[in-house]
């Protein structure tokens, strides 16, 4: 998966679902906005999913000619995200209008929720026949992803368990995206975990990616670092208990393996022989034997 594609392949992919948002683009002379790019010859470069997202919102930085306006899409034309699950509950406050829906644009027609689950779900409780709707052309693996950036933030519905299976989705129907994760750490377009959360899904931790190549079955392969205190702290956690006992001859057997231990440490942090350590420490400076606290 690229995050960015040729303007004019973009339009003309969504062209066909939104004709009026194709020509829009095609006609636009100012790519100032964050989701278009240069590549080395000049070619206009679009992110889609920056892009979507800005329209969803209702970005003030969309153009005037770039901006979507809902319209009124009958209910029986709706329908939810595969595996959705409303977590919450809505309710129409006093003088609140009736929110947006934002839906991905079938090639039958019908509208497939991207946000909005909860209002839908009681707007046809509420016997509603209509809501108001911004329907994006964009394909089936965007909308995944867009779920994710539009209901994944504070206080929003999508997270947890759910927010882990829709990103497994993505990475299911996404094999280049998958690929750029797995890779080799230096080869060109290696995408890190942290990257994917932050440009793709627009998320502050990488902890729902990771968790996610890992029920696909990918795991990382870099080797976990060295605890060089590892064997230290434990033989301290072994005085610690035998001193709980009260047993003398515990104590002092803990004392003497936790004291190997120490000295085997400072002799490699100082870079001598473990029988010449006494006679460096002595040496040494009465600041660094005992810091400041």
């Amino acid at each position: 998966m690229s995050l960015y594609e040729e303007l004019s392949f973009f339009g003309a992919r969504i062209a066909a679902l939104s004709p009026q948002l194709a020509k829009a683009l095609g006609n636009l002379t100012d790519y100032r906005a964050h989701w278009f790019s240069t590549d080395s010859a000049s070619t206009v470069l679009i992110d889609p999913l920056h892009f979507f997202t800005a329209v969803a919102s209702q970005s003030v930085e969309l153009a005037p000619a770039l901006r979507v306006e809902p319209n009124q899409i009958p209910l029986a034309r709706i329908s939810s995200s595969r595996g959705a699950v409303v977590r919450t509950e809505f309710m129409l406050k006093q003088g609140q209008g009736k929110p947006i829906v934002i839906t991905r644009l079938s090639e039958n027609g019908s509208h497939e929720i991207i946000d909005g689950e909860s209002f839908v779900a009681w707007a046809r409780e509420s016997e509603l026949t209509d809501v108001n709707v911004i329907a994006l052309p964009c394909t089936a693996v965007e909308a995944l992803i867009l779920r994710v950036r539009l209901n994944g933030g504070p206080r929003r519905s999508l997270g947890g368990a759910g927010l882990v299976t829709t990103i497994v989705e993505v990475l299911k129907a996404s094999p280049a995206l998958v690929a750029r994760l797995t890779s080799d750490p230096k080869a060109p377009g290696h995408l890190t975990q942290r990257e994917a959360a932050r440009l793709v899904f627009c998320l502050t931790s990488a902890s729902s990616v990771n968790r996610a190549l890992e029920i696909l079955g990918y795991k990382s392969t870099a080797p976990k670092p060295v605890n060089e205190f590892g064997s230290a702290r434990t033989t301290f956690r072994s005085v610690t208990k035998a001193a709980a006992k009260r047993d003398e001859r515990e104590v002092l057997a803990a004392l003497i393996a936790h004291k190997r231990e120490v000295d085997q440490l400072l002799a490699k942090k100082l870079g001598v022989a473990v029988e010449g350590l006494e006679t460096v420490l002595v040496k040494m400076p009465k600041a660094v034997e005992a810091p400041a606290t």
